[in-house]
């Protein structure tokens, strides 16, 4: 995909967070999302279709939490799909659906995944933390346990990843190092150099990662790196 068309898809979900959805305004979701929109989670098998339904549920959330303010801490796009990390801060709205808070203020993080064509918003996958919210208000006590292996990794399956995940499975421990280095600005050359072997061999390791992640030429290779860095998977 075209670095312009990437850029434009940034650019319409950066508009959606800071021109919408921390205003409590969905006045423009016509102009943004298709009529059969798509949105996924954030529980396990929840799926919500059609721009009717989601425009409630937006509005929902904003009577129950009226000044939350969402923050984008990292964006970026690869081919026709916006990774969006973001944290909001807010109040719970006392009374509402009848429950009454212990405390009102909240500060949650997120992940969110658009899917965009044609410059409209298709599919959403959505994690938060709501069980967060429902702690910090003092309606629930959470028991922290560790993270089990694997976490993340179904995390992003969940979240319409899988074939991110799949990708790198294929990859070899030499084949990522060379990825490592690669994302650090080194030549084949300099790689070579520091993993002692042959700049022969390294290229032949770049040949299979590029068939590997189906990637035509370096330059595609480095922005996927990129995407598969920046989801904790290499």
């Amino acid at each position: 995909m075209k670095t312009k068309t990437i850029q434009e898809n940034i650019q319409l979900v950066r508009f959606l967070f800071e021109e919408q959805a921390s205003r409590d305004d969905t006045s423009l979701y016509d102009q943004l999302f298709f009529e059969g929109v798509q949105l996924y989670g954030p529980a396990s098998g929840q799926m919500t279709k059609g721009l009717a339904a989601l425009k409630k549920i937006d509005r929902g959330y904003h009577l129950a939490y009226p000044r939350a303010q969402f923050k984008i801490e990292e964006i970026f796009g690869h081919n026709n799909e916006v990774v969006v990390r973001w944290t909001c801060k807010g109040a719970y709205k006392e009374g509402y659906k009848g429950i009454t808070p212990k405390k009102k203020e909240f500060a949650i993080w997120g992940l969110s995944i658009y899917r965009i064509n044609k410059g409209k918003i298709q599919e959403i996958w959505q994690f938060w933390d709501r069980l967060g919210i429902l702690e910090q208000i003092g309606e629930i006590h959470v028991h922290t346990d560790p993270v089990k292996p694997g976490y993340y990794e179904d995390l992003l399956k969940d979240l319409g990843m899988k074939k991110y995940v799949e990708k790198v499975s294929l990859l070899s421990r030499r084949e990522r190092e060379c990825l490592e280095f690669l994302l650090q600005g080194k030549t084949a050359k300099e790689t070579a150099a520091i993993l002692a072997l042959s700049h022969r061999t390294i290229e032949s390791y770049f040949e299979n990662i590029k068939k590997k992640l189906k990637c035509a030429n370096k330059g595609q290779l480095f922005s996927t790196a990129e995407v598969l860095k920046k989801l904790e998977l290499l």
